[in-house]
């Protein structure tokens, strides 16, 4: 089998249904809501890196940043470092964790900002701490790049009447409390030296207008079709400003370029 590197994607469910294609249950398939598996982010990074990496999906639907330590079960083993022909290869992760952690307190799956911070500093340390990687150098510093994202707006109205509609308990969300977490998001990025995506401002949470962001969830808390188009194209762009070396290789016919990810092996007409 030939290898690749990898990609690691690590978060909740909007990481899990970055795919597109799920299975809706007959009480979630309802007027209006019928554009939700369609097209995902995950799948769309995945078809960029063809023949380039290997995407994998980490997302663990209604999981918080309390469950960090279920890292120790998908994530590498630790090898030598400057093997970079090892299947294991990392090439970059993505943290977008912060959608269940910023339910109201009480709530079951709540996490406190303070505790959400620690959490996600202890996420990152363990990822950089283990897989083998490609690093990125900023001076003195050597780094395993991770990418965090910071959590979209949230259409509270739209996912109060998904769930009376769907027969689920209603989970009251707010705009503002996610506007708070996606701040912590950025402070941690910049202790980190992390790109970050922010998605919140992305999407248009600083308008404090629901008409507008509304208009990418599908439900008023996870990305339609729209809003994975938006996010992935984002996603690249912050990809290829931050971290040239990673993006996919486009010159050259993809391989014999001078920056990025090469396509793996020859190209047919050098074959036959």
């Amino acid at each position: 089998m030939i290898s690749r590197p990898q990609i690691i994607l690590f978060g909740d469910s909007i990481t899990q249904l970055g795919f597109g294609e799920v299975y809706l249950s007959n009480s979630d398939i309802i007027e209006g809501y019928t554009n939700y598996n369609q097209v995902g982010w995950a799948s769309l990074l995945s078809a960029a890196y063809s023949r380039r990496a290997d995407v994998l999906n980490r997302g663990f639907s209604g999981y918080n940043t309390r469950h960090a330590p279920l890292l120790s079960s998908i994530s590498h083993t630790r090898k030598e470092k400057d093997n970079h022909n090892d299947a294991n290869l990392l090439l970059f992760s993505t943290i977008f964790f912060v959608a269940n952690d910023a339910s109201p307190p009480g709530m079951r799956q709540h996490v406190p900002l303070d505790e959400y911070e620690k959490n996600l500093e202890t996420i990152i340390e363990y990822i950089r701490d283990n897989p083998i990687y490609i690093t990125q150098n900023t001076g003195d510093d050597l780094f395993l790049p991770i990418l965090l994202i910071t959590p979209p707006p949230v259409a509270s109205k739209k996912w109060e009447t998904f769930c009376i509609q769907t027969g689920r308990p209603v989970s009251l969300r707010c705009d503002q409390r996610g506007k708070e977490y996606s701040q912590v998001v950025q402070k941690i990025s910049q202790k980190y030296k992390c790109p970050v995506l922010d998605s919140f401002t992305l999407f248009g949470g600083d308008t404090d207008d629901e008409s507008i962001y509304q208009h990418y969830l599908y439900d008023g808390l996870h990305l339609n079709r729209e809003g994975n188009l938006i996010l992935y194209q984002a996603l690249m762009d912050l990809i290829q400003k931050s971290l040239p070396n990673l993006a996919p290789m486009i010159d050259g016919e993809g391989i014999y370029g001078t920056t990025g990810i090469p396509l793996q092996e020859k190209l047919w007409k050098e074959l036959c």
